[in-house]
């Protein structure tokens, strides 16, 4: 009952010391399981919400999201009290979290766009790993979002898969310097070289099966293949010209 605040107090106390013994993050963080983050905890503003819509104050996540993102920020007296490593076991926003199912039946897992997706496939995916709440990026911060998710393992993890959900709606939805993600080419990969611009970035090679592909696999790659051979300004090798016809 979260209007009963000595019981809230109590369940919070007895949840969030356990949840602190979670030595080893972020191995500890997949130990717990995901409900906890239904735990109530005070907000900036005084409130109660679930930890899961909560980011811990110094947050890197919070420079990235639109200003109407959905989430909080836990207050101070909290992290004080229980400590960061504990607030985030239990699910409070670090950086973007990460959606799993070993045996997903369908699109219902809460994520943008996720039955385009899943109309994309040629098959049902075997399991699920996907960052969720990428919708909720701001347009002019791709490049530091597209850094967290390089450099934190799960999330990661959940790009390396080209035709899994993260790879495809960064490819589909992302917008660097006004053109989708999935027009720009890994550094090394020269397939369309002089057609495609290499995204310039430090990260470009690690998340690579969200960049262009090495072939044209859908209609909406081949018409910006065309549409850049007849370009004049690019000027492909001959090589490069007859690999993509």
């Amino acid at each position: 009952d979260w209007d009963d605040s000595d019981a809230v107090d109590d369940l919070t106390d007895a949840v969030l010391a356990l949840a602190a013994d979670t030595r080893s993050l972020p191995s500890g963080l997949g130990s717990l399981p995901s409900w906890l983050g239904s735990l109530p905890l005070g907000d900036a503003e005084g409130e109660l919400r679930a930890a899961d819509e909560l980011l811990l104050p110094d947050a890197p996540l919070a420079r990235i999201l639109t200003a109407d993102s959905p989430f909080g920020t836990v207050a101070k007296s909290v992290v004080d009290r229980y400590g960061a490593s504990a607030l985030r076991a239990i699910g409070v926003g670090w950086g973007f979290g990460v959606v799993t199912d070993d045996l997903p039946t369908g699109p219902d897992h809460d994520l943008d766009d996720e039955e385009d997706w899943w109309a994309s496939r040629t098959d049902d995916p075997a399991e699920l790993l996907a960052v969720r709440d990428l919708d909720l990026v701001n347009d002019g911060a791709w490049p530091n979002a597209i850094s967290e998710l390089a450099s934190a393992p799960a999330t990661h993890a959940a790009i390396r898969s080209a035709d899994g959900y993260t790879a495809w709606w960064l490819r589909t939805h992302a917008v660097i310097d006004g053109e989708p993600l999935g027009s720009f080419r890994a550094p090394s990969d020269e397939t369309f070289a002089g057609l495609l611009d290499a995204f310039d970035h430090p990260h470009a090679d690690d998340v690579a099966p969200a960049l262009a592909p090495a072939s044209c696999d859908s209609a909406w790659f081949a018409q910006l293949v065309l549409d850049r051979l007849a370009d004049p300004a690019r000027t492909p090798t001959p090589a490069v010209v007859a690999r993509a016809h």
